[in-house]
């Protein structure tokens, strides 16, 4: 949750950008926010859903993923025709990011990801395996 503030806070900083030191450093300070997001985000998925269908999670939402950063320049560039300015842009990617970090803070753990996980088979002495012979 507190990435996903930060992210919001990053990208609004944008918004009152005066010089190019102020650029590098919003920049820099951008870039790690959302590195953050890529190296926690396979972190998070197991902790709130378990582990048993996370294949078949991280699939489908790979496909909304990908349609909105698809989508994203495109409405990008259509706020800008409309308004001659990224401002309002901006201002709804501050806004996404703020929702994601409130869903993250109301949203608990399955109960899935609660239950006891299965034991391991047991190996068995002798029992043979590939390319064991018993003779």
């Amino acid at each position: 949750m507190l990435q996903a503030v930060l992210t919001a806070s990053g990208i609004a900083l944008h918004l009152s950008i005066q010089n190019q030191a102020m650029l590098f450093v919003v920049a820099a300070y951008q870039g790690l926010m959302l590195g953050g997001y890529v190296v926690l985000q396979p972190l998070i998925w197991p902790e709130y859903f378990g582990r048993h269908h996370l294949g078949a999670i991280t699939g489908i939402t790979q496909f909304f993923t990908v349609f909105v950063l698809a989508a994203g320049p495109l409405f990008a560039g259509a706020v800008f025709d409309a308004t001659d300015a990224y401002t309002g842009a901006y201002r709804t990617l501050v806004g996404t990011w703020l929702l994601t970090a409130f869903l993250m803070l109301i949203v608990k753990p399955s109960r899935a990801r609660l239950a006891p996980m299965a034991e391991p088979a047991a190996v068995v002495p002798g029992g043979g395996g590939c390319g064991e012979s018993r003779g």
